[in-house]
């Protein structure tokens, strides 16, 4: 084999282990929960797949590693009704004790928040925050009119009631931050019995949680927090990185640079700005929530495909490989 035909094989299978290796790294789990302690999983920004699957694997890793509780620090404008379901559906089959704590003062649990912190088995509130304003709305926040937008009020209203329900919590309270889009702050919310406790840190709110007697999977179990050591369990970066697109901003500003840069390969080829192109739209659409991640991820590794392929027939000094 011919020197330069082999190092342009090389080029590219040297930047696809590279490109392994560092979303290994970025994927990588941190270090294992201690047992008997309390873990924080911070979770802010727009409700979306990524923090669904956060949630989802966090308690998962709690429970395995023995920890005694989890506790979701909750900051949130709302998000995805799709992703609400699931963060719901997770906390409600919780194999170990989870609260919700919006805070610090200043956060809110509003919309699908309102969901997810009625959803956990002890729902806390941290001084000046606040939670409902839970009505469904279309995906640039706009009214839903018509028979679509009464069916999703009624699906929206009777789940908010199963959940209620659920942890007894009051229905009525529940039921008027979806019809009316009803909002309150933290002693509203715990005048009216939806919340449990109303704490300024972790440490009040693990020494108020000591004793409580929750119902998990069916059976009791009495919280032991008091003094329990925690530990903060982040996002890894590749979830912070995902996570990131779903920001309105981050995405038009990712769609705009693909648009033009499938314009200018139009205009004057030369596979590179074609290919940025490309992968910044597919990045955009993720952000836009309009194509599910594992769609993005299957379009990105075939584009991948594609430019490895051009790299053995295209002098691009390998930048085609690095793309």
């Amino acid at each position: 084999m011919k020197p330069r035909v082999l190092s342009s094989i090389i080029a590219p299978l040297q930047a696809a282990c590279l490109f392994v290796g560092l979303v290994l790294l970025l994927a990588a789990p941190t270090r294992a929960a201690t047992p008997g302690s309390v873990v924080i999983l911070p979770t802010t920004g727009v409700v979306d797949q990524v923090m669904a699957g956060y949630l989802s694997d966090g308690i998962a890793r709690a429970h395995r590693d023995g920890a005694e509780a989890v506790v979701v620090q909750l900051d949130t404008p709302g998000g995805s009704l799709d992703s609400t379901r699931e963060i719901v559906k997770t906390l409600l089959e919780a194999p170990l004790p989870v609260a919700v704590w919006v805070a610090p003062s200043g956060s809110r649990a509003a919309s699908a928040g309102t969901f997810i912190t009625l959803a956990a088995h002890v729902a806390a509130m941290a001084p000046g925050t606040n939670i409902g304003a839970a009505t469904p709305v279309g995906g640039q926040g706009e009214d839903i009119e018509g028979a679509l937008g009464d069916k999703v009020m009624n699906d929206a209203i009777a789940s908010i009631t199963a959940i209620a329900e659920t942890r007894e919590r009051p229905v009525e309270w529940a039921v008027s931050t979806v019809e009316k889009a009803a909002s309150y702050t933290v002693d509203q919310a715990l005048e009216e019995g939806a919340i449990d406790l109303k704490v300024t840190s972790i440490e009040e709110l693990l020494s108020r949680m000591d004793g409580l007697t929750v119902e998990v999977n069916g059976q009791p179990v009495t919280l032991q927090t008091a003094g329990a050591p925690t530990e903060e369990l982040p996002m890894n970066p590749l979830q912070q990185f995902l996570h990131l697109l779903t920001d309105p901003n981050i995405a038009f500003i990712l769609f705009t640079i693909g648009f033009y840069g499938i314009i200018f390969e139009l205009q004057s080829p030369n596979f590179v700005t074609g290919i940025l192109g490309a992968i910044a739209l597919i990045l955009a659409f993720i952000g836009f929530g309009s194509l599910p991640l594992n769609i993005g991820g299957l379009l990105l590794i075939g584009l991948a495909i594609v430019m490895f392929v051009l790299e053995l027939t295209v002098t691009s000094h390998g930048l085609l490989a690095i793309a």
